[in-house]
């Protein structure tokens, strides 16, 4: 890094659990359901005074108008990449550093950013915005990857506790490209703070933008900053996709439903040249983006757990499967998708029955939760003292019951399209944490594969030991089909982009200096 900085800017995504509406959120006739954790991405741009020169070997260095930006990612080896950027035409040429190889994500973030800030603010303002050179740091939480090497390396067991003595942002000891990555969405998580700072950084959205969670027509920038992340990842990634993550990186916790694929149709097959301009295609008020964001979140004193198991999925592959075997397969395939859309459908409002449950009585409400934390699902039903009570333990099992029938229609999509949805082994490891006290749902988040799993449970303080979510971890520690490793990482309730001051995010600043 450089040896003097003038201003720094660093901002914040959270990672995403999809707890239903896997697959089906592709298609803008359906919906998913988003749960944004406390687990982030940070990204923090520091403009330079003295910006590192560039490698000898770079022809195209020697350009009076160029500008260098670094970009680096601690955590991993060889992971710095550097971009000279000519002010004049925009043009960001990627440099060769080290043995990491080229970073498509970064380059086209870096990129089309720049060129969208150049459309608002003007090409000057940018030029100035970049002079002297960025050193931009990205960092993930440690439950973007997967930890279990580093807890046996250090003769721990896996469990919560355990990863309470890692630092923050741990070294990976690995490459960027051979990480086991946990499926939080990391690369969503990353564009969408890559694009925010960079726009916030040369004043192209205001500050003003990030004071609010949720999508409204007065908070246009934010807006913009979200179309903008969504074509980066989907040019990046090479097709349009269900944009969920980046979505929830941006908002937070959310019922989701897709943009039309024609949003983005246009920018992406373009062939762009210094007169294009991106803007208008990516603009707020453009009839075409209509994506829908409205509220969602878990029943009130519950938990979401979530487990890291043995090897990650590869969600395009299993996806294109799926969708290949919906194409050969419509009547079928649309029968399924539209109970499976009842059922998630149905599930939410449960969630959201129980929370206004807990508003109107919350007495009631926490009996209710008390006489089920300590019973298995079997015994539940007229279990507590009070009938309005009751009736909350009935909207309990309720929703229980309706977990488990997405489980299945998942499972029997997994099965009609030969793609491992819910692997067997996930399979008896959730059928083990369903069997235990004060289990509400759980299940495979996602397109589901060999990647993660996730539980709810009953969370109220005063509930004696061991307490449900105690129980399920004694489950995963004990489990030797394979091995279970949890995430530290909770459902966030106030989710979403923000900005970030350094020195109150444990470990940020050392890494920063």
């Amino acid at each position: 890094m450089s040896s003097s900085t003038s201003k720094r800017t660093t901002v914040s995504s959270p990672g995403k659990v999809l707890l239903a509406g896997g697959y089906l959120v592709l298609d803008p006739s359906h919906q998913g359901y988003v749960v944004s954790t406390s687990s982030r991405f940070y990204t923090s741009i520091a403009s330079t005074s003295t910006p590192p020169p560039p490698p000898p070997s770079s022809s195209n260095s020697s350009s009076t108008t160029a500008t260098i930006i670094t970009v680096r990612s601690p955590q991993f080896v060889d992971a710095e990449w550097r971009y000279l950027v000519d002010s004049e035409t925009g043009k960001v040429t990627e440099q060769e550093v080290g043995k990491g190889g080229k970073n498509k994500f970064v380059r086209i973030a870096v990129e089309k950013t720049l060129k969208v800030a150049e459309e608002l603010v003007g090409k000057e303002k940018v030029a100035e915005g970049i002079k002297g050179g960025w050193d931009i740091i990205i960092l993930g939480d440690n439950d973007f990857y997967s930890q279990r090497k580093q807890l046996e390396s250090l003769s721990l067991p896996l469990t919560f506790d355990s990863l309470s003595h890692l630092p923050p942002f741990a070294p990976t000891h690995t490459t960027l490209g051979d990480v086991h990555k946990t499926g939080l969405g990391s690369s969503a998580a990353l564009i969408t703070s890559l694009c925010a700072a960079i726009l916030l950084h040369l004043s192209a959205v205001p500050t003003s933008a990030f004071s609010s969670s949720t999508p409204s027509e007065e908070n246009k920038p934010m807006q913009l900053v979200h179309n903008v992340a969504q074509y980066c990842h989907c040019l990046a990634q090479g097709k349009v996709g269900s944009g969920f993550d980046v979505s929830s990186a941006v908002w937070g916790s959310q019922i989701y439903r897709k943009f039309g694929v024609d949003a983005l149709e246009e920018l992406m097959t373009a062939e762009e040249g210094p007169s294009s301009s991106l803007l208008p295609s990516l603009q707020p008020s453009n009839p075409k983006w209509t994506n829908e964001v409205n509220p969602f979140g878990l029943p009130a004193h519950t938990r979401l757990m979530l487990a890291d198991v043995d090897a990650g999925s590869d969600t395009p592959s299993l996806v294109g499967k799926v969708l290949k075997w919906k194409a050969a397969e419509p009547t079928v395939a649309d029968m399924l998708w539209k109970t499976l859309s009842n059922a998630n459908d149905a599930l939410a409002i449960m969630f959201d029955t129980l929370n206004t449950m807990s508003s109107m009585d919350p007495s009631a409400y926490e009996e209710a939760l008390t006489a089920c934390a300590t019973r298995r699902a079997g015994s539940w039903s007229g279990s507590a003292a009070s009938e309005t009570a009751n009736s909350v333990i009935d909207v309990l099992s309720t929703t229980r019951d309706q977990s488990q029938s997405i489980r299945s229609l998942m499972k029997r999509m997994g099965d009609l399209s030969s793609v491992p949805i819910e692997p067997a082994g996930q399979t008896s490891l959730l059928n083990a944490c369903y069997a235990l006290p004060g289990v509400v749902a759980a299940g495979v988040p996602g397109a589901g594969g060999f990647d993660a799993i996730w539980v709810l449970v009953i969370d109220l303080p005063s509930t004696r030991s061991p307490t449900p979510a105690e129980q399920v971890e004694s489950v995963w520690v004990g489990w030797k089909d394979m091995s279970v490793c949890p995430l530290s990482a909770r459902a966030e309730k106030m989710g979403g982009l923000r900005i970030e001051k350094e020195g109150s995010v444990k470990g940020l600043e050392g890494v920063l200096v």
